[in-house]
């Protein structure tokens, strides 16, 4: 795997950054505190998502954000991959959210866990690391510098068990565990099970007297046996002549129901004649009658459209509404006149002038105005007489606007109409076809069924009437006596099958203690193989594989620390359990003791040699050609930062990342990336 990009958004003190890693030696390099440690821990939360330990959100999530992200892209096996995590603030809590991945140029969103196990397959890493710390990418590719002391100073018991994960040799200790467990639940279940078979003896002697007994009443059974037999073969033979009687009986009746079934068959078959005829005549008249329609199908386009009738149809009308108002006028004069009148009728004095109206006047008044209404309502009449034959004209516009439509319509529908006809003249024709094969058909099927009804009807002549009621009533005083044996011979067989039950139960209690006592003897010999065998070849294997982790491992881990410190006074070496061991002069003394680039010296080389070790042992991870170094140089002197270089020749990796503020590193790195920081903010110069 190789690092070729990595972005951070809202990531501790970066807002936003991104950093291109070319595949070589790469330093790192930056006052302390400015951020460089962030980078690589946003590399492996990319890669493996969020640890409640050892990388929590709170610890990634700039101060104050509700999201953040990183996207990495990472080259696997000459492949890109791009990799995105994201990170949301939900209450007090921070969270990982979705994320995905593109791999060639297909992308695949998933949920933390779902990216988690993809990008170990992608590592090549053991399945079991998913729910566990990745214990092989923290001792092979990167490793924080408090961790790496930690695995040297912590108890042996600490350093070995986790030796034992990272090796993936932590098996054989479980199975160890795991088999004193097991041995442990055999003795429990062997106690049981003897306590089950303490009565044995005593069932194999209830048996024996059971057996005793059955011998008994077989005896008794075996002699009514002869009389019984001689009985049930008269039965039989009677049982078998009824049958005889019953089965022509059926046989005739069976005859009477097939003759009835051709007779409907043959009734149906007419009738389905008859009714094809009829279809056939109905075709032929629907044929005739489509002929003509196709003769006389006429398409003619309408002279005047809906649009221009319409039109018309508004002006009329306009016209309408017009003599509507003249009517209304009138009607509001002739109601004015009518109120005058009346109103001068009912006068008796003039409000004027005070004096009294005469009856000649009010006559005079009234000839006039009955004269004038008498000309409104002429005038009213003629024009209610217009308004009609304009309302009558309106109305047959209106009528043909919807003629014309539906001749629009028409004219539409006619165009399609004739290729339809076309098509409904086949089909009739072929259905005409199919009907008078059906015909034929019919004809053959009606003189088959005719015949067979002849032949029915001739082989029931050669039945005879049949009377069973003697043979009936013999049957049944056989069956009488035969059941009076039956009842007598069932009491011998009840106490027989009591003791056969009996016997049976005896058998499969002895038969589950039988059973049992084997199990025991399995038990025993799966203990003695376990606890004799099994869990000392498990010891002497986990000895073995260690043995040969520790002779790699500790060649390793004095070569190069001879490289760093080059001091002959001074060697160090790998007890059994994997402690470094140093001697001075002979003598050995505490690492706590040493100086701090003697501390660091052994750190960085137990570090290295581990990840050799690792990448030599576990071919499957596709890890090997990255290493990451945070402070690996801690107190070391001139000198011994030269001798680092040699070291890292050594390994032939194709990308190493160092993060150091040392300015020595950069004399022998091919690149260096500068991180400042600025107000709290870090800056990938």
């Amino acid at each position: 795997m190789i690092i070729q990009n990595i972005k951070l958004n809202n990531i501790r003190s970066y807002t936003g950054a991104s950093v291109d890693f070319p595949q070589s030696s790469v330093l790192l390099s930056g006052d302390i505190g400015t951020g460089k440690s962030s980078i690589l821990l946003a590399l492996e939360f990319a890669l493996f998502g969020l640890s409640k330990k050892d990388l929590s959100g709170d610890t990634l999530l700039r101060k104050g954000k509700t999201r953040g992200s990183v996207e990495v892209t990472i080259n696997i096996n000459n492949k890109p991959v791009l990799i995105k995590r994201t990170l949301k603030k939900s209450g007090e809590k921070i969270l990982q959210d979705s994320g995905y991945m593109i791999e060639n140029n297909v992308k695949k969103e998933g949920t933390a866990v779902e990216l988690k196990s993809r990008i170990l397959n992608l590592l090549g890493y053991p399945k079991e690391a998913l729910t566990k710390k990745s214990l092989i990418y923290r001792y092979t590719v990167y490793t924080p510098q408090e961790e790496m002391k930690r695995i040297l100073l912590d108890d042996r018991n600490y350093r070995m068990d986790t030796l034992r994960k990272v090796f993936g040799i932590d098996k054989y200790k479980k199975l160890r565990e795991n088999t004193i467990i097991f041995l442990r639940s055999l003795k429990e279940k062997k106690s049981n099970y003897e306590g089950k078979i303490e009565d044995l003896n005593v069932l194999r002697n209830e048996l024996k007297e059971v057996k005793q007994k059955i011998s008994e009443v077989k005896e008794k059974i075996n002699g009514i046996k002869p009389e019984f037999d001689k009985i049930k073969e008269k039965l039989n033979l009677q049982k078998q002549k009824l049958q005889k009687l019953e089965q022509k009986g059926k046989e005739k009746q069976e005859l009477v129901h097939k003759l009835e079934i051709n007779e409907t068959k043959l009734k149906e078959k007419l009738e389905q004649r008859k009714k094809n005829s009829k279809e056939i005549e109905l075709i032929n008249l629907r044929t005739d009658e489509l002929a003509k329609e196709l003769e006389n199908l006429k398409i003619e386009k309408p002279k005047m459209s809906v649009e221009e009738i319409n039109a018309l149809i508004r002006e009329k009308e306009k016209e309408l509404l017009e003599f509507v108002y003249k009517i209304k006028d009138i009607e509001l004069k002739k109601k004015t006149l009518m109120e005058e009148k009346e109103q001068i009728l009912e006068l008796n004095k003039c409000p004027t002038c005070k004096q009294e109206v005469s009856s000649d006047y009010k006559k005079q008044i009234q000839k006039i105005h009955d004269s004038e209404i008498e000309n409104l309502i002429k005038k009213f009449s003629e024009l209610g007489v217009v308004k009609k034959e304009k309302s009558k004209h309106i109305d047959k516009l209106k009528s043909d606007s919807y003629n014309a439509h539906k001749k629009e319509k028409e004219y539409e529908l006619l165009l399609n109409n004739k290729k339809h006809f076309v098509s409904t003249l086949e089909e009739i024709k072929s259905k005409k076809e199919k009907l008078e094969k059906s015909q034929i058909e019919l004809k053959r099927e009606i003189g088959q069924i005719n015949v067979t009804i002849i032949e029915i009807n001739e082989t029931l002549k050669n039945f005879k009437e049949l009377d069973l009621e003697d043979e009936k009533r013999l049957l049944e005083d056989l069956q009488e006596k035969f059941h009076n044996f039956e009842v007598k011979k069932a009491e011998f067989e009840k106490e027989k099958n009591m003791f056969e039950k009996e016997k049976s139960d005896l058998h499969e209690k002895i038969s589950e203690k039988v059973e049992i006592k084997e199990k025991i003897k399995k038990i025993n010999q799966y203990y003695n193989w376990l606890n004799d065998f099994f869990i000392p070849l498990m010891t002497t294997m986990e000895k073995h594989v260690m043995a040969q982790v520790h002779r790699e491992f500790n060649s390793l881990f004095q070569e190069w620390f001879d490289v760093l410190l080059n001091d002959e006074n001074i060697s160090v070496r790998l007890d059994d359990e994997f402690t470094p061991i140093v001697e001075q002069n002979g003598y050995e003394i505490d690492i706590a003791n040493m100086s701090g680039g003697e501390k660091t010296a052994i750190a960085l080389t137990y570090r290295l040699a581990l990840n050799k070790v690792i990448n030599d042992l576990i071919t499957t991870i596709n890890t090997k050609d990255l290493l990451i170094l945070d402070e690996p140089t801690d107190g070391f002197s001139t000198e011994q930062l030269d001798r680092v270089r040699d070291v890292l020749d050594k390994l032939n990796l194709k990308q190493v990342i160092i993060v150091s503020h040392e300015s020595k590193i950069e004399s022998f790195v091919e690149n260096t990336i500068r991180v400042s920081k600025n107000e709290h903010v870090s800056l990938v110069v």
